[in-house]
């Protein structure tokens, strides 16, 4: 049956071609409506708890993530230079920016001072107006030192820097309004004055230019990294151009039904068309090189009949790496609990599918329209070939025993390497250190309490519950609770606010700044202060019926390593310390997302990688019919693995969100290098062939091919160390030492083993 199959593709191989050529269009056409998606909550799935609770704050408080603008002045912010551009940029991007909210942006000429006089409560702005006089300069100053709720949080505790803090309608229009602050700032900076743009807003919006760029670039270098190889292999236009074929087919469709499936692309989705092009390029290079040899040994057969003959010894290999690598990558589908992982894993797997269905149709149907005849080069390159081939016969002929002894070297330090590994991640480090980002978030934690947060929702059972004073001073006690935490530089509650009106209502005695003692005088205070302002000037942290309320904690790092344990720390103060009958609090915002969503990786890498190789082993079994076989191809995956487990080990590379997908895509690729090589080391058996002999045939024909196959996916991945995206950078560099170091196993080990096995039945 497959042979009429292809007999039929061959005679009709315009048909074919015109039918692939319209699913690459209708790939294009899906593709340009694929959409980005640079958040931190699109790592979570939008039902997990941590993901509910946030969006629940966004919903009470309009707490989307916000950008944060640094104004900095090393002589000092109390002078008219300086608050001239704190005024003017927050009456700009207020005025200007429609996709800021209203009354959305905090700094020194928005927030409101709270201080005692004569009659009772005078709430005002710090800076009221421009071109503000000595006088009025030195009672900003005053107030700021007056409101110690504010330093560290508005105003640096050096007051060499202030903060504008801009709230957006929607995180969608991150990039966007990024991109407009960094061109506005600029026009307000000076030899004194430096603005820097920040905060988890920026870094989603930043996200966002990353990926045009890797898009522009890595694409185009990977595509004529793999042309250049396809040239030095088989040294002829055909052999260059048709496997182009075959990758637009994978990618385009791979990606169109992304696009048509309304799936949103993702920061470590840059990797899938690089992916998919390393990929879909190895069996065009398996079959042309088989076609090549015939044409060389079998001069006087048709071009069809080649091209039938070549498609069915091709057809079980070409199928069973397909497969093995699909496996692979459905490994880390099944395993992930990321969405952007689980449909990495999809479209990788329905792009190298495509693959294979170009391959077995558009290919030989190409092949024998063109009618696609090898070069003189080609033929001279195979005399070089066959000599390599002898040399690399007689090293496993001669030291197959101690290349096999060598794997335990290999298992040694891979172990070594896993005890010394790291599960962390940083969303910042996804930038290049020197990136004005990263620096602009290094600025605000070193001035200020820290540009990443903490939520905790408080929640009582009754209107007013929160001005109770055994409430208040659970309240009170977990944000000192909090700040004995490492990494935990402050935080803010109504509290706060609270204890500065007690202490302006008390002719601003330092010794009032604390709780009022009832649950009148609390509501009375509010009362007042809504009496001489907005009563929506609280909204981002108590709700109508003060019943609800939002302690924001402000944490230095984003590493994962140093939030976790302020997370769960946090959450057990709240089960054995706050929580009780009438009172709940509840850990939640962008550090508890990041958190979540990085513990996840922590438990699921491992069972991603165990899937991954039983899937493998499994399809292996089916195919060779031989469990001894699917163990043996799968040897040199595990070796590869433990390689990269040592080099992330020793060189300090954490496992984290782009480099915990190495293990599962390693594993589908690397096998194809062992399936070939068991595939023809069998072949050549049957065909009569032992010992050095069918070594050496096995490194002139399928290692050749092997060698090519392997350069273009090493090569074809590498292409990701010029990402922008340094997590981008990390992930590719280890798949190219995984393929590389799964190519050097399979065609050193397997023979091996092949060789002591084969001497063993002669015995």
């Amino acid at each position: 049956m497959k042979k009429s199959y292809f007999k039929w593709v061959v005679n009709n191989p315009l048909k074919v071609i015109v039918v692939g050529m319209i699913l690459i269009v209708f790939g294009v056409l899906g593709m340009t409506r694929i959409v980005k998606d640079t958040s931190a909550d699109a790592f979570i799935k939008a039902d997990d708890p941590a993901l509910v609770s946030k969006n629940k704050l966004v919903e009470l408080f309009d707490l989307n993530d916000p950008m944060v603008i640094s104004i900095q002045n090393n002589q000092g912010i109390y002078n008219k230079e300086t608050l001239n551009v704190v005024y003017d940029l927050s009456k700009e991007i207020q005025e200007k920016f429609t996709e800021v909210q209203n009354d959305g942006i905090t700094s020194l000429s928005r927030q409101k001072n709270i201080k005692g006089v004569t009659d009772g409560m005078e709430i005002e702005y710090f800076v009221q107006h421009k071109n503000l006089t000595p006088k009025e300069i030195e009672e900003v100053r005053e107030g700021i030192e007056d409101f110690p709720m504010l330093q560290g949080i508005l105003v640096s505790k050096d007051s060499k820097a202030t903060l504008v803090i801009v709230d957006l309608k929607q995180n969608a229009d991150a990039e966007k309004v990024y991109k407009k602050l960094v061109a506005l700032v600029k026009k307000y900076e000076t030899n004194n004055i430096k603005l820097y743009v920040a905060g988890e807003g920026a870094v989603t919006g930043y996200m966002g230019a990353y990926i045009d760029h890797d898009a522009r670039v890595l694409n185009p270098v990977a595509g004529i990294v793999i042309t250049i190889i396809l040239f030095i292999a088989f040294r002829t236009m055909g052999g260059t151009l048709l496997p182009n074929v075959i990758i637009a087919g994978g990618v385009t469709v791979g990606l169109g039904l992304m696009g048509y499936a309304g799936i949103s692309f993702f920061i470590i989705t840059n990797a899938l068309p690089v992916v998919l092009i390393g990929i879909s390029v190895a069996d065009s290079i398996h079959i042309l090189s088989t076609y090549y040899e015939r044409r060389r040994d079998f001069s006087d057969e048709s071009i069809n009949d080649a091209v039938v003959e070549t498609m069915m010894e091709m057809f079980r290999p070409v199928t069973l790496t397909t497969i093995t690598t699909i496996a692979g990558f459905v490994g880390l589908s099944l395993s992930s609990v990321m969405p952007p992982m689980y449909y990495f894993g999809i479209f990788a797997s329905i792009g190298i599918g495509m693959a294979w269905v170009y391959s077995l149709s558009v290919l030989p149907a190409m092949i024998a329209k063109f009618k696609l005849t090898q070069s003189k080069l080609f033929i001279k390159k195979e005399q070089t070939t066959s000599r390599f081939a002898s040399k690399m016969a007689q090293l496993v002929m001669r030291y197959h025993h101690y290349l096999l002894a060598s794997t335990a070297f290999v298992v040694l330090i891979g172990i070594l390497g896993f005890n010394k590994m790291i599960i962390n991640e940083d969303r910042l480090s996804v930038f290049s250190p020197d990136e004005p980002l990263v620096q602009a978030d290094y600025e605000i934690n070193a001035h200020f309490n820290g540009s990443h947060y903490l939520d905790i929702l408080v929640q009582t059972d009754e209107a007013e519950g929160l001005f109770e004073p055994s409430v208040m001073q659970k309240v009170q006690a977990l944000q000192a609770y909090a700040k004995t935490l490492s990494h935990v530089q402050g935080s803010v509650s109504y509290v706060d606010y609270l204890k500065q009106m007690n202490k302006s209502l008390n002719e601003n005695q330092s010794d009032f700044y604390k709780l009022p003692n009832s649950s009148e005088a609390a509501s009375q205070f509010f009362l007042l202060y809504n009496a001489s302002a907005s009563s929506d000037d609280f909204d981002n942290i108590l709700d109508y019926d003060y019943q609800k309320a939002n302690i924001r904690i402000y944490v230095n790092s984003g590493e994962y390593i140093k939030e976790k344990p302020i997370v769960l720390a946090l959450r057990k103060y709240l089960e054995e310390h706050f929580n009780t009958k009438g009172l709940q609090g509840e850990v939640s915002g962008r550090v508890n997302i990041d958190f979540e969503w990085v513990n996840k990786i922590e438990n699921s890498h491992f069972k991603s990688v165990a899937i991954s190789l039983l899937l493998v082993i499994a399809m292996a079994w089916i195919t060779f019919r031989s469990f001894f076989t699917s163990v043996l191809v799968t040897l040199p995956v595990v070796l590869s693995i433990l390689t990269i487990y040592a080099v992330m080990g020793f060189s300090d590379i954490w496992l984290g969100v782009g480099t915990s997908m190495f293990a599962s895509i390693a594993i589908g690729l690397g096998v194809d290098f062992a399936i070939h090589t068991a595939e023809r080391m069998e072949y050549l058996y049957v065909q009569g062939l032992r010992g050095f002999k069918r070594v050496e045939a096995f490194y002139a024909s399928t290692g050749r091919a092997l060698y090519f196959n392997a350069l273009a996916l090493a090569l074809g991945f590498g292409v990701l160390v010029v990402s922008k995206v340094v997590v981008l950078e990390k992930f590719g560099a280890l798949v190219t030492v995984a393929i590389a170091s799964s190519f050097v196993y399979a065609l050193v080990l397997i023979p091996s083993i092949l060789v002591i096995l084969e001497k063993k039945d002669e015995k």
